[in-house]
Protein backbone atom coordinates (compact mmCIF):
# COMPACT_ATOMS: atom_id res chain seq x y z
CA UNK A 1 0.00 0.00 0.00
CA UNK A 2 1.58 3.25 -0.78
CA UNK A 3 0.07 6.95 -0.56
CA UNK A 4 1.44 10.45 -1.98
CA UNK A 5 2.09 12.65 0.95
CA UNK A 6 2.19 16.97 -0.34
CA UNK A 7 3.27 19.57 1.34
CA UNK A 8 2.21 23.40 1.36
CA UNK A 9 3.81 27.21 2.82
CA UNK A 10 5.68 26.51 5.13
CA UNK A 11 5.86 22.73 5.75
CA UNK A 12 6.84 22.52 2.12
CA UNK A 13 9.71 24.53 2.93
CA UNK A 14 11.11 21.97 6.30
CA UNK A 15 10.31 18.70 4.37
CA UNK A 16 12.48 20.07 1.41
CA UNK A 17 10.00 18.86 -1.12
CA UNK A 18 6.44 19.22 -2.31
CA UNK A 19 5.70 15.72 -1.81
CA UNK A 20 5.77 12.27 -1.35
CA UNK A 21 5.63 8.74 -1.75
CA UNK A 22 5.19 6.80 1.17
CA UNK A 23 4.71 2.89 0.82
CA UNK A 24 5.85 1.41 4.59
CA UNK A 25 2.73 3.02 6.04
CA UNK A 26 2.61 2.21 9.83
CA UNK A 27 -0.64 -0.02 11.63
CA UNK A 28 -2.68 0.83 11.55
CA UNK A 29 -2.69 3.04 8.54
CA UNK A 30 -4.01 6.31 10.26
CA UNK A 31 -3.40 9.99 8.84
CA UNK A 32 -2.19 10.58 12.44
CA UNK A 33 0.23 7.17 12.26
CA UNK A 34 1.28 9.03 8.70
CA UNK A 35 1.67 12.71 9.95
CA UNK A 36 3.87 11.12 13.24
CA UNK A 37 6.13 8.61 10.50
CA UNK A 38 6.44 11.15 7.92
CA UNK A 39 7.51 13.94 10.89
CA UNK A 40 10.64 11.84 11.60
CA UNK A 41 12.18 12.70 8.28
CA UNK A 42 14.15 15.70 7.52
CA UNK A 43 13.45 19.16 9.25
CA UNK A 44 9.83 18.47 9.78
CA UNK A 45 10.04 17.89 13.49
CA UNK A 46 6.41 17.71 14.99
CA UNK A 47 5.26 20.53 12.50
CA UNK A 48 3.00 17.85 10.67
CA UNK A 49 1.13 17.06 14.45
CA UNK A 50 0.48 20.56 15.01
CA UNK A 51 -3.50 20.82 15.59
CA UNK A 52 -3.52 24.10 13.29
CA UNK A 53 -2.54 21.98 10.70
CA UNK A 54 -5.38 21.02 8.21
CA UNK A 55 -4.73 17.46 6.75
CA UNK A 56 -6.70 17.24 2.69
CA UNK A 57 -7.39 13.47 2.03
CA UNK A 58 -8.40 13.49 -2.07
CA UNK A 59 -9.10 16.75 -2.11
CA UNK A 60 -11.61 16.70 1.20
CA UNK A 61 -10.92 18.26 4.70
CA UNK A 62 -10.20 15.01 6.67
CA UNK A 63 -10.12 14.13 10.29
CA UNK A 64 -6.66 12.53 11.47
CA UNK A 65 -8.25 9.53 12.96
CA UNK A 66 -9.29 8.82 9.03
CA UNK A 67 -8.12 5.26 7.92
CA UNK A 68 -5.86 5.45 4.57
CA UNK A 69 -6.32 3.42 1.03
CA UNK A 70 -3.84 2.50 -1.17
CA UNK A 71 -3.11 5.41 -3.43
CA UNK A 72 -4.76 7.93 -1.21
CA UNK A 73 -3.27 11.61 -1.48
CA UNK A 74 -2.71 13.22 2.00
CA UNK A 75 -2.01 17.28 2.12
CA UNK A 76 -0.57 18.77 5.18
CA UNK A 77 -1.61 22.89 5.36
CA UNK A 78 -0.32 25.14 8.10
CA UNK A 79 -2.32 27.50 8.47
CA UNK A 80 -2.84 30.92 5.82
CA UNK A 81 -3.39 34.23 6.14
CA UNK A 82 -4.37 36.63 3.18
CA UNK A 83 -5.03 40.10 2.31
Amino acid sequence: MAVTVRFFAALRDKAGCTSLDVEDLPEPPTIDALAAQVSQRGALGDALMQPTVRVILNGAVADRAALLCDHDEVAFCPPFSGG
